[in-house]
């Protein structure tokens, strides 16, 4: 039987794009005829990623830029790595080399030990994203964020180019958060440097 590469990818709020987390499947070797993707906005399901989980056979591999693609909390996100380890597809996550690490010596791991030892893993991840949002968020709250965050050149002319078509009402404050994919907190950042 011929392994076969998948990429899945999810958004869940208005202000992210799929663009990344596609051009990161794209550039590990996915097809772009393997590529599934879900917008989740609102009480919408998960069509594409239960299809995708119906596709894949032993040997195949799943590709997701970062963990929290495969659900929307910790539990459904364990579930779901139990039954790939279970059914012997590979699971590979782009973002996090450490967990990634710790997936290959679970896969030949007892079912026994399976469960705690994923469980004890994602309450570390867990932990560590918390300790990182707050990070971002004591680092946005300083008086002077310029100081702390630094923009580079490029994205901030593109943003220059695309605020002043935004004063003049030419585009929308969504546009930009579209073409330079950042969210709101981003816009209010590049919007400091400039004033």
């Amino acid at each position: 039987m011929k392994m076969r590469i998948y990429g899945y990818g999810r958004i869940s709020t208005r202000n992210q794009s799929l663009k990344k987390q596609v051009e990161a499947l794209r550039n590990y070797g996915v097809k772009e005829e393997n590529i599934f993707t879900d917008v989740i906005i609102g009480n919408t399901r998960e069509n594409s990623l239960e299809k995708l989980f119906e596709e894949l056979k032993r040997g195949d591999i799943l590709v997701v830029r970062r963990l929290d693609k495969l659900g929307s909390d910790m539990d459904i996100v364990k579930k779901r790595i139990i039954f790939l380890i279970k059914r012997k597809v590979t699971l590979k996550v782009l973002e996090n080399q450490v967990f990634q690490k710790y997936l290959e010596n679970l896969e030949n791991e007892d079912s026994v030990y399976l469960e705690k030892k994923l469980e004890g893993a994602l309450e570390i991840l867990l932990l560590l994203k918390e300790k990182k949002n707050e990070e971002t968020r004591e680092l946005l709250n300083e008086s002077n964020p310029k100081e702390k965050l630094k923009v580079d050149k490029k994205s901030l002319e593109k943003f220059k180019n695309l605020y002043e078509k935004y004063l003049e009402k030419r585009i929308r404050k969504k546009d930009i958060l579209e073409k330079l994919e950042i969210n709101k907190n981003g816009f209010n950042l590049y919007e400091s440097y400039i004033k």
